[in-house]
């Protein structure tokens, strides 16, 4: 088999895919069924909407397995290779250093392309069963985006932590406090920065949500889905008088944060594979 379609292959085998794609019906069909009995219960079915809203719920949850799913398959891909010496033999062929980790980042990309595409194509499939109505393609696809460079993202953070650390169990408790920092405290700390400016109905304290999440990998795909739905928190909050571009949500914006975190880290993480290995 081609190397790279076999990385491709370990990484969709991956247990972090797997457990995505697995739990997307699970939580969509909780989450669509006790959404759709509290907006029929209070008579807000025909105020706030369940595809938006649903796809802002699930958009919050898919934030905190994805970045999971990221550094899982970094892990298993090319960090856990690199600690254990695997790639010293795999050397030994005529391949270079660059090619091996261009081939296992790829490799992660699509994978996690094809895996996040799995589940929200799942999710979809769930809300037209108990909506009856599929999801807004917009929305989908400005949340798929999202995801995968928050995927990429994170398994990008993984390749460059295996080059600054060299045992596995060293590599996996970086990323775990990375995760927790990036991921858990980041969040908790832009809703208290966006409660103390203003409170987060507020033009101030919104603008400082979008800034804080522009420098946090994890917080792209609510960007992207604040975006596309022309509002940072769906129909639970009304988007600011001045529009998204008001609060610094513009599409230049998403462009070079998207860039620079599906590029960066893993650029950084080449150059010293290339430089110190």
């Amino acid at each position: 088999m081609n190397p790279f379609l076999y990385d491709i292959y370990r990484v969709l085998r991956n247990r972090g895919v797997i457990l995505l794609i697995a739990l997307t019906g699970l939580l969509a069909l909780t989450a669509l069924t006790i959404f759709n009995a509290f907006t029929s219960s209070q008579g807000l079915a025909s105020v706030i909407s369940p595809q938006r809203t649903v796809l802002l719920i699930m958009g919050l949850i898919y934030g905190f397995f994805v970045p999971v799913m990221g550094i899982q398959t970094g892990y298993s891909t090319y960090a856990r290779d690199r600690a254990t010496g695997v790639l010293d033999t795999v050397l030994v062929r005529p391949v270079t250093r660059t090619q091996i980790i261009l081939s296992r980042y790829l490799a992660v990309l699509v994978a996690s392309a094809l895996g996040i595409g799995g589940a929200l194509a799942l999710l979809d499939v769930m809300d037209l069963v108990e909506v009856g109505a599929a999801l807004p393609l917009g929305q989908l696809v400005g949340l798929y985006i999202g995801l995968v460079v928050e995927a990429v993202a994170f398994a990008g953070i993984l390749f460059l932590i295996a080059h600054l650390v060299r045992s596995p169990g060293a590599i996996m408790g970086s990323a775990v406090v990375v995760f927790v920092l990036i991921d858990i405290v980041w969040f908790f700390l832009l809703l208290f920065v966006g409660v103390l400016l203003g409170g987060l109905t507020s033009a101030q304290g919104q603008a400082q949500v979008v800034a804080l999440e522009y420098v946090d990998p994890a917080g792209y795909p609510f960007l992207m889905l604040a975006w596309v739905q022309g509002g940072l928190f769906g129909d639970v909050i009304s988007p600011p008088a001045g529009g998204l571009a008001s609060i610094g949500l513009t599409l230049g914006g998403l462009a070079v944060a998207g860039a620079f975190w599906s590029t960066v880290p893993f650029a950084l993480s080449l150059w010293l594979a290339r430089r110190r290995d």
